[in-house]
């Protein structure tokens, strides 16, 4: 037969181990295979890592054809090479190739958490190894074989017959299979020639191991004692080593894994890669419950259970809260030590009550007195005692005349406030408003002539003393409110009059230095409310010395280093002005002045309305030659169009480019969605410079022209010259004759 000399090139990273195949060796049953490595969140896994490689016939088959283990070490991007069927001696079994059909390769991570990757579609390659059986017929050599004429020869018997000029070789019968079974069990050969039952019965689409009734897809049934049944067994050995039986249906995956004797030798039950129970070998060691990867419950070798704790130190141990949803039933002589004293086993009476008891109802009552007497405090304990006779002035009071039954008791007013009063606190007082009323209502007074009423509330501020700060005139707290607005730190309403009073009027403290401390303090937002207008302003800032800057501060976040101001400069044409403390004044206005409006970069506002950029040398760098005539073509690709603002409406009309076309023209400005004034400028005198050179060069040569052009009439002319006298001498020639021909002749061109 023909032999397989070379195999098909390997697509998607699967290529054939042996580059031929040849009859001095047989087909090495290996594959090779390049991947990439990557866990759940798609990103590449590196080192070293179980891997279990599995062959299926399509791309979402759940059963696979062939599975193998290996270790594999990947790089730092995830990448790994490993050779297919190199797990066991045999490689890679030949019937996987044998129907030609379409093979998917799976690749699945042995860790925590790892899903199967991509499956790989299995081009051309391995169908290589289906080589090996190219000089057999259905996987077996010619000698198992014999041809018809050997067939009714006896067994042993040479057979020679001629057929044209070939003669056939002496070949032995083979001998008859052998043996005997029964229906429905799967064959086995019970030595080289026979073939008997095997130990595995099918019926229908059911497989029966030790039962000919299989009740399910595989049956396995064996009646005996303290005996192994079933076995899933990994010959390899290490930390790695596992022996995994896996439970597949839909898109969940159970697996039920004992791990090698070098980690414990545990059992786990897991879910989707996560640990929901482990058991270990060791001695002494707990069994776990665990949920989403983390452990929820263990059971001690002792029988201690812990939920929430990993060691209990009990029956049952709860790190954690409990529930009872029923009765619960505890020892006699239960105690319930805790914090709260003990468990209750009696009510005793105390001094001044009657009764008790150990159990049942348990009734108390107060100590009974002799008539005329009432149960009174001893500070230690209860008597009883004659009621009260006679009343003495407390705290603040004093007493009237009265008998008994009758006794006056009057405030002193030396120690209690009168309303109708003027009255002095030496302590601070705290008044409790009742609802919809203020804590305060104070009326300013009206002034006993044509002067300003006196204040409704005035507050001096304490001084500072030994360093300290002074204290505030007034704090004002506003209310809070659980679903309407809060209420306002301060509501104030000046008087009427000849000129009015303030709302409020605060004086600032000074500190040693005379420094003023701020004249008010307002944590929250402030709102000025007023009709004012130009000349009765909302709000007003007056510098009293003068000279001096009236300022405003403003914009002042929270922890940042640097505040605005607006700052109105002294003198009689003050000017405005916008200061950074980092970098000083930003913009200043100034009118009347040459300049109306000055930036802290340069830029400034003439009076007339003539914005100036600042261009100094100085200030730049980076400096490139531009080519005028790149500029100017450049310039005649970008659109000019004549448009309006959205804003401004159709009636108001501009020209000029889009920021988008000068952006991708020239590479110029900050973005693509604005222009600045000086790189337009700058485009157009670049444009204007080339323009200037083009037409000097075209005055050049048209200079040229009209020099040559002079000379061509001048040669014209002298030309025009020579053929007219040319002409005439021709002319006097045919007159004269022959003479008048020699004499035309004698006239040079």
């Amino acid at each position: 037969m023909t032999h397989i000399r070379s195999a098909l090139a390997v697509c998607l990273g699967v290529s054939c181990v042996a580059a031929g195949y040849a009859q001095q060796g047989p087909v090495p049953r290996l594959v090779n295979y390049s991947g990439v490595l990557r866990d759940g969140a798609g990103k590449p896994v590196s080192g070293s890592e179980a891997v279990t490689f599995s062959i299926y016939a399509d791309a979402d088959s759940r059963t696979p054809l062939w599975q193998e283990t290996q270790n594999i070490t990947a790089d730092e991007q995830g990448r790994y090479t490993v050779h297919l069927g190199a797990a066991t001696a045999d490689g890679l079994p030949l019937d996987l190739f044998a129907s030609g059909g379409s093979l998917w390769l799976g690749a699945l991570a042995q860790s925590r958490g790892a899903v199967e990757q991509a499956r790989v579609l299995l081009v051309s390659v391995p169908y290589a190894l289906k080589a090996a059986d190219a000089d057999t017929l259905g996987g077996k050599p010619a000698s198992a074989f014999v041809t018809r004429e050997a067939a009714s020869a006896t067994a042993g018997e040479s057979v020679a017959a001629v057929s044209g000029t070939h003669s056939r070789e002496t070949i032995g019968a083979t001998a008859a299979i052998g043996g005997a079974g029964a229906a429905g069990y799967i064959p086995v050969w019970t030595d080289s020639a026979d073939i008997g039952n095997s130990v595995l019965f099918q019926s229908g689409t059911r497989i029966g191991l030790g039962t000919t009734v299989p009740s399910y897809d595989f049956d396995l049934y064996k009646s005996q004692n303290q005996d192994t049944v079933f076995e899933v067994r990994n010959p390899n050995t290490g930390s790695t080593a596992r022996a995994n039986l896996r439970l597949l249906s839909d898109q969940a995956v159970f697996s039920m894994i004992a791990g090698s004797a070098a980690n414990g030798g545990g059992l786990y039950f897991q879910g989707q890669g996560d640990t929901m129970m482990a058991f270990q070998q060791i001695a002494n060691a707990p069994m776990s419950f665990l949920t989403n990867g983390v452990e929820r419950m263990r059971l001690l070798a002792n029988g201690n259970v812990g939920i929430g704790t990993a060691a209990p130190a009990a029956k049952l141990e709860v790190n954690g809260t409990a529930k009872f949803d029923g009765l619960i039933t505890f020892a006699a002589g239960q105690t319930f030590p805790g914090g709260g004293g003990g468990t209750i086993t009696a009510v005793n009476p105390g001094a001044g009550m009657t009764g008790g008891g150990t159990s049942g109802s348990v009734t108390l009552g107060l100590q009974s007195c002799s008539a005329g007497q009432e149960l009174e405090s001893s500070g230690s304990g209860w008597q009883c005692v004659v009621p009260l006779s006679s009343v003495k002035a407390g705290t603040d009071l004093t007493v009237g005349s009265g008998g008994p039954g009758s006794v006056v008791v009057n405030v002193d007013t030396t120690k209690v406030p009168e309303l109708a009063s003027a009255n002095v606190f030496t302590v601070q007082q705290t008044f409790q408003p009742v609802q919809d009323v203020p804590g305060i209502l104070a009326y300013g007074g009206a002034p006993s002539g044509a002067g300003n009423g006196p204040a409704a509330i005035q507050a001096l501020g304490s001084n500072g003393s030994n360093g300290g700060q002074g204290g505030a005139g007034i704090t004002a707290t506003g209310g809070n409110s659980d679903t309407g607005s809060g209420g306002d730190g301060i509501d104030a309403v000046g008087g009427t009059g000849g000129v009015g009073g303030s709302g409020i009027y605060a004086v600032a403290g000074k500190d040693n230095s005379g420094n003023p401390a701020p004249a008010g303090w307002f944590s929250g937002q402030v709102y000025v409310i007023s009709s004012g207008g130009f000349s009765n302003p909302q709000a007003e800032l007056v510098q009293q010395a003068w000279g001096d800057y009236s300022r405003l501060r403003m914009f002042v976040q929270g922890g940042a280093a640097q505040a605005w101001d607006i700052a109105a400069g002294g003198g009689a044409q003050p000017a405005m002005n916008f200061y950074r403390h980092d970098v000083g004044n930003v913009m200043s206005l100034t009118p009347g002045g040459s300049n109306l409006m000055s930036m802290s970069n340069g830029a400034y506002l003439t009076s007339g309305g003539a914005w100036t950029n600042s261009s100094d040398r100085n200030l730049k760098s980076g400096l490139r030659q531009v080519s005028g005539a790149d500029v100017l073509k450049r310039l005649s690709a970008v659109p000019i169009t004549t448009w309006s603002y959205k804003a401004e409406g159709e009636e108001v009309r501009h020209m000029g480019p889009m920021a988008q076309d000068f952006a991708a023209a020239f590479r110029l400005g900050s973005d693509d969605k604005h222009i600045t004034t000086i790189d337009e400028s700058g485009v157009a005198l670049a444009a204007i410079q080339q323009l200037y050179r083009d037409d000097q060069k075209l005055r050049r040569e048209e200079q040229d022209l009209r020099r040559e052009n002079q000379q061509l009439k001048s040669a014209l002319a002298e030309l025009e010259a020579r053929v007219a006298a040319l002409a005439s001498a021709q002319a006097t020639a045919a007159q004269e004759g022959r003479a008048g021909e020699s004499r035309a002749q004698q006239v040079r061109f």
